[in-house]
């Protein structure tokens, strides 16, 4: 499962195993479903911040020191 979510963050993977026979589970699982994909997406947008805030500091400490 945990290899399933890995690959829908990056959308190579099919939705079709996602049904259920009744409708509340569907609901259900779209709902968890969307709120890992947002929660993803999240995480990797502040992660990049963090790699590019750093790559700054490194930047200005290093013209300073020159």
């Amino acid at each position: 499962m945990a290899k399933h979510l890995a690959w829908s963050l990056l959308g190579l993977v099919d939705l079709d195993s996602l049904n259920s026979v009744d409708h509340p589970s569907v609901i259900l699982i779209q709902l968890l479903y969307s709120f890992f994909l947002i929660m993803g997406v999240v995480l990797l947008v502040n992660m990049l911040i963090a790699l590019l805030s750093n790559t700054y500091k490194q930047v200005q400490v290093t013209l300073y020191f020159l």
